[in-house]
């Protein structure tokens, strides 16, 4: 009975080490700790700087900021994260220098979404430089900063007063108006259409778009703790997030690139964005030239249109009317 008890704890005990052995393979530091931004506290082992990531992240990254200057390393799970702060820095790093920032860490969102090296967020190296590059190009040549998008803003602008006007004076939250009516520039921007705010198509697209802010900052704690994510159940709402992208790239993305390419006339002047990402494609092919212009790298490119602009616009609107 004791020799069983003892088997049973040495075979216990065997299995833990060698989880914990896998465990720090899969997350033991693999960047090189010479020439990168200094680390505002000490990282613990395995685990990096992964705790001192609770609480009010806001307050805290301010100390660290005083400690360690306006660009700072942090080790998430052995994984290297450069923190850049300041305005005038960070349009120094994005904006002046953006073309050097191109080994983009692969989170695990691309790897849920099999869209590892796909898009702009997820794009790495030349990929990265010719999605961004065509995209500015098309957003400046129809529509940023020109009538084209102020027409779209102005008409959702005078359906907003319409909806305020008729409140009479009541308190009404209106940030699901504002929300609606800045994914319907979007909209116009990105596929040519505008929908009406009660249009079932729509209203489940803006549920999935929700669902796909609100808990994408859980999915990208899990990028260097992978493993947690095949944990039954849905603690970090991970899969919540990878099924509701998933359904934004089937049900809009895709629908909407398909319907757009059958319609598309090389003759006529592209009025949205897949419209004109379509007919550079096209251009590369006639040229013979090789190019990461596809498919495959215009589904994430606007499933990101709306992730970068809804949730940014409308809560810089919802503060100038507060």
């Amino acid at each position: 009975m004791v020799l069983t008890v003892s088997i049973s704890w040495l075979l216990a005990l065997t299995l833990v080490s060698l989880a914990v052995l896998w465990l720090w393979s899969r997350n033991r530091r693999s960047y090189p700790t010479h020439n990168i931004p200094p680390f505002p506290v000490k990282p613990w082992p395995f685990f990096g700087h992964f705790f001192n990531m609770r609480g009010n992240l806001r307050d805290k990254m301010k100390e660290w900021r005083k400690k360690a200057g306006d660009i700072y390393s942090m080790d998430i799970g052995g994984q290297l994260q450069i923190f850049v702060n300041d305005y005038n820095v960070i349009k120094e790093v994005w904006v002046k220098q953006a073309d050097h920032i191109i080994n983009a860490q692969s989170t695990f969102a691309n790897e849920i979404l099999k869209e590892h090296d796909k898009g702009i967020i997820g794009a790495r190296d030349n990929n990265w430089k010719e999605q961004r590059t065509t995209s500015l190009s098309i957003l400046r040549s129809f529509g940023m900063g020109k009538n084209l998008m102020a027409d779209n803003i102005n008409d959702e602008i005078s359906y907003i007063l319409d909806k305020i006007s008729a409140l009479k004076g009541q308190p009404e939250d209106v940030r699901l108006l504002l929300n609606i009516s800045i994914s319907n520039v979007i909209c116009s921007v990105a596929v040519g259409k505008r929908f009406e705010h009660d249009d079932p198509y729509f209203v489940r697209f803006m549920l999935l778009l929700r669902d796909t802010l609100k808990y994408g900052r859980a999915v990208a704690i899990l990028t260097p703790f992978k493993y947690l994510y095949y944990l039954p159940g849905d603690r970090f709402y991970a899969k919540t997030w990878a099924k509701a992208s998933l359904e934004i790239n089937e049900m809009f993305s895709k629908h909407h690139v398909k319907e757009l390419t059958k319609a598309f006339n090389e003759n006529e002047e592209p009025q949205n964005f897949v419209t004109a990402y379509i007919k550079e494609m096209k251009k590369m092919e006639r040229k013979g030239l090789q190019s990461n212009l596809n498919e495959a790298n215009l589904i994430p490119i606007i499933r990101t249109l709306f992730l970068a602009g809804t949730e940014t616009t409308s809560t810089t609107i919802l503060w100038c009317l507060l």
